[in-house]
């Protein structure tokens, strides 16, 4: 104990400072005189250990900041992005390079242009959070159901993938759009019958019912009677077919024509 220490640090509260920073014990009690002495009170003492190399390879996320910080990436020759990095699930992932590499693997080149993608044009309410670490839980308000409690919403216009003046034959689709998905499939019917591209998506029920109003089995089988059989991808190839989507699961499928 170190009771005439002039922050009131004592011994107990290096140890639980070790427990709940760095998830262990301190290795032994040479180590624990040096951070009372160097640490003038518990902010001291908690920024000792969360600026340290074990902290930060525990946990890089934690690590960094939560204050809006956008910064620019080259994702490939040519290609940039800007990303904040307040934003933890995919700004910093995108960063180190560990966002959806599988899906990277899987995808060999994507065009891409900026437009929000439904069933037909008009207009629709973007719902989102105030504050969130992953900022790319926008998604689609269906109609006739409101917000959830807190979250912003904006007008937003919306294309459907028929209606666009594409560059045919269209040969992969990418949806990424928080339940939405049978919404952009009932807009590309056309494309989707004619073109036969491959489909990259997500299976998220939750988001599924917020907005489109259905299941994720549901939509499987709205794919299946479009020709369309959904896999897992397993390490950056198709993997098995699924015929029924995983309970209260987010999974990435591939669609792929029979």
């Amino acid at each position: 104990m170190a009771p005439d220490h002039p922050g009131g640090l004592t011994r107990e509260h290096v140890v639980w400072a070790y427990r709940l920073l760095l998830d262990r014990d301190p290795e032994n009690e040479d180590v624990i005189g040096p951070k009372l002495a160097g640490s003038r009170d518990t902010s001291e003492l908690r920024r000792h250990l969360m600026t340290s190399a074990e902290f930060l390879d525990k946990n890089p996320d934690f690590a960094r900041t939560n204050d809006s910080t956008v910064v620019i990436k080259e994702i490939a020759p040519g290609v940039r992005l800007f990303l904040d990095l307040s934003d933890h699930v995919i700004g910093l992932n995108i960063l180190r390079g560990g966002y959806e590499r599988d899906e990277i693997a899987f995808v060999r080149r994507v065009v891409f242009r900026r437009a929000a993608v439904g069933a037909a044009a008009g207009a629709a309410t973007l719902t989102f959070p105030v504050e969130t670490l992953n900022s790319g839980g926008a998604y689609l308000l269906r109609t006739g159901t409101v917000p959830l409690a807190g979250n912003l919403t904006r007008e937003v216009p919306v294309v459907s993938i028929d209606a666009l003046d594409l560059r045919r034959p269209v040969r992969l689709v990418k949806m990424d759009v928080e339940g939405a998905e049978p919404l952009v499939v009932r807009g590309a019917a056309r494309v989707l019958k004619e073109d036969r591209p491959t489909i990259l998506s997500e299976l998220h029920p939750t988001q599924l019912d917020r907005a489109s109003g259905t299941t994720a089995d549901a939509f499987l089988g709205e794919m299946r009677a479009l020709g369309y059989r959904a896999h897992a991808i397993d390490r950056g190839s198709l993997g098995a077919p699924l015929d029924r989507a995983p309970a209260d699961a987010l999974v990435s499928v591939a669609f792929v024509p029979e």
